[in-house]
């Protein structure tokens, strides 16, 4: 039997978005498009200032794992 490629993991993201047009928080610009980013990429402290800013809308997600070519450039 051929050995079946298995698709990669998915990785644990936070999907990212600001209440106003764009906010300032964690090193980053966010604005009210979504921006889903790995966890890996974030500090402790980042993921606790962004869960507890009310202006700013923090979900987590599990994603592929992003490429070399679609990392995030922030």
């Amino acid at each position: 039997m051929a050995d079946a490629k298995k698709p990669p993991a998915k990785v644990r993201a936070l999907r990212i978005s600001s209440r106003p047009e764009t906010r300032r928080r964690a090193g980053r610009v966010w604005s009210r498009t979504p921006c889903d980013v790995p966890l890996s990429t974030l500090s402790d402290d980042d993921i606790t200032l962004l869960k507890g800013d009310p202006l700013m809308v923090v979900q987590e997600v599990d994603i592929d794992p992003p490429n070399d070519k679609e990392a995030d450039p922030q």
